[in-house]
């Protein structure tokens, strides 16, 4: 909405808008009108308000417990409290996950077939994943352990593992939901999924506007649309079957015939009515895996449901914590897939004071764990990566998890010369490269670059052009030695010099390189949990006084460096 205020400045009323949208936004608007103006973001509270009834939640599960009633999630919400050193009022009959009257209550023993059917998922299992990952999906599958928390580091096949329990637990009867703080992270798994096991019966909840274009027809309303098409060709048939039947009585007169199949008809209109008001509850009732960012677990057609036997949050380590307990608090097992050394959640300052930047993936795992330490804690640590060499897995390796993250033989000395159609650079044949950004301070630099410091806009937003050019030379460069478009990407932690680069890229397209403007490039935050054969990392900052604003953050460069 656009309107006119009283002192000439022009108000924006909007939807919620990325860094980088808001970015482009008052860049356009700048240049359209010739001055400054200001975005007002509509709230939208529903996010907040899941939390909170997410909490309220909380609250009831240990008041109930008082009084002897046990709700299905009561171990998950014993166990993460135990494993911070929080207390929570609960009498001593339920200190045991396994004790007998939860156990009755929330167990469903899986029959024979299914557990058959197991063996032989086990079996399959050994031909795709290494045996930390097997020992993993193991230590997820543990039906005494209310709470597993799977700690992958970048690289280690986290995202193999959880698709592997799904595939598991599935196969010995288990229904499961299955979340991410985020539509992208769900939408990922969602595929991951589809293509590991097609037979699987699953169902993403969300806005199809916010669901990847792949996803969509595990919608439940597609889902449903699919069931009732079908449903449709049946009674039709059925009816088809009962008029026939009808006809041929020879004993009933014309006029009675006449109002028996105006009764059919009317009877399956009224059949398939019902079946499509029910449809999409059905689908997901009927669904063996359920998919949904956080804030969507506390959907109403989510919370209708009866409860899951287990629920996996990946990504945990981005959930806030009153937006992960909307999907802990739907099911009888938990599994935390994450890594706290990455990125915390996204809080406010005064949030963060409270407490709210530490998920509970971080609360319930306050120790570093071991592979070989599973046994004795609740998380187990995969610790073997398959996408770094071994140089720039040094690094990470070190300073954020105490030197146990290792390079496989497969990855260790990997360069961008070995991949097909790439020659012999001194860029494709290092795995590590640093530009030197430094150039004279008369101004005689690229771009006129001062010293290669950062610049501020009126805004107070952050970029670098002098990196901006450097980071377009070395995509050069790159694409001359073969490097495919598709396997660069360049990342930067502030969303305006991800703006200065695609526009350089996009200008230098049109100059005649069309192959830049199909190199992605995007802030850190964004591009957590993707990867690239090339990656260059614009850090922007570089002033006099030693400011380096988000480089302060050890978890984001975590994430930039091991992408």
């Amino acid at each position: 909405m656009l309107r006119q205020g009283d002192a000439g400045q022009v108000l924006l009323a909007l939807k919620p808008l990325s860094s980088i949208a808001e970015a482009r936004l008052f860049s356009c608007v700048h240049a359209l009108l010739g001055e400054t103006v200001r975005v007002d973001c509509l709230a939208n509270d529903i996010t907040h308000q899941r939390n909170m009834w997410a909490l309220r939640a909380l609250r009831s599960i240990a008041d109930e417990a008082m009084h002897g009633r046990w709700s299905p999630s009561l171990g998950i919400v014993r166990a993460i409290f135990a494993a911070s050193g929080d207390s929570l009022p609960l009498p001593e009959t339920s200190s045991s996950f396994s004790a007998s009257a939860q156990d009755k209550a929330l167990t469903t023993a899986p029959d024979a077939a299914a557990c058959g059917q197991d063996a032989n998922m086990a079996a399959a299992c050994t031909e795709h994943l290494d045996d930390a990952q097997q020992t993993a999906v193991a230590f997820a599958l543990e039906q005494d352990r209310a709470l597993g928390i799977i700690f992958g580091p970048p690289g280690t096949g986290k995202t193999s593992v959880l698709v592997e329990v799904v595939r598991r637990s599935v196969a010995r009867g288990e229904r499961l939901l299955v979340c991410a703080p985020s539509n992208l992270a769900v939408d990922l798994l969602a595929l991951r999924l589809l293509h590991a096991q097609p037979e699987l019966r699953l169902v993403r909840v969300g806005n199809p506007e916010r669901i990847d274009v792949r996803a969509l027809e595990l919608t439940p309303e597609l889902v449903a649309a699919r069931r009732i098409s079908k449903l449709k060709g049946e009674v039709g048939r059925e009816l088809k079957r009962l008029l026939s039947e009808l006809s041929e009585n020879r004993k009933m007169g014309r006029e009675r015939k006449s109002q028996m199949a105006s009764f059919f008809r009317r009877r399956m209109r009224r059949v398939l009515a019902k079946r499509i008001t029910d449809g999409e509850h059905e689908a997901l009732a009927d669904a063996n895996v359920v998919l949904c960012t956080t804030t969507a677990a506390g959907d109403a057609a989510v919370r209708e449901l009866h409860s899951f036997d287990t629920v996996l949050l990946d990504e945990a380590s981005q959930a806030s914590q009153p937006n992960s307990w909307l999907p802990l608090l739907r099911a009888r097992r938990a599994v935390l897939f994450g890594d706290p050394q990455q990125l915390r959640p996204v809080v406010s300052a005064e949030a963060a004071k409270g407490g709210l930047a530490v998920s509970l993936l971080e609360r319930a795992m306050p120790a570093l764990p071991s592979a070989a330490s599973a046994g004795a804690t609740n998380a187990y640590m995969l610790t073997t990566q398959r996408r770094m060499h071994c140089r720039i897995c040094e690094w990470p390796s070190t300073q954020m998890y105490a030197g146990q993250l290792r390079s496989h033989a497969s990855v260790a000395e990997q360069l961008l010369v070995h991949l097909p159609g790439v020659r012999r650079t001194d860029r494709t044949t290092a795995p590590l490269f640093a530009i030197d950004c430094q150039y004279p301070s008369d101004g005689s630099g690229p771009s006129g670059g001062i010293g290669g410091f950062e610049r501020r806009d009126e805004r107070g937003a952050i970029s670098n052009p002098v990196e901006a050019e450097a980071v377009l030379n070395h995509c050069c460069e790159l694409l001359r030695a073969g490097v495919k478009a598709e396997d660069i990407a360049v990342i930067s932690p502030y969303a305006a010099q991800v703006l200065l680069i695609q526009a350089a890229l996009e200008v230098a397209s049109a100059d005649g390189c069309g192959l830049l403007r199909e190199i992605e490039v995007a802030t850190i935050d964004a591009f957590q949990g993707r990867e690239a054969e090339a990656l260059l990392i614009s850090l922007v900052r570089s002033n006099k006084d030693g400011f380096v604003g988000f480089l302060s953050d050890r978890r984001r460069i975590n994430v930039a460096v091991t992408r």
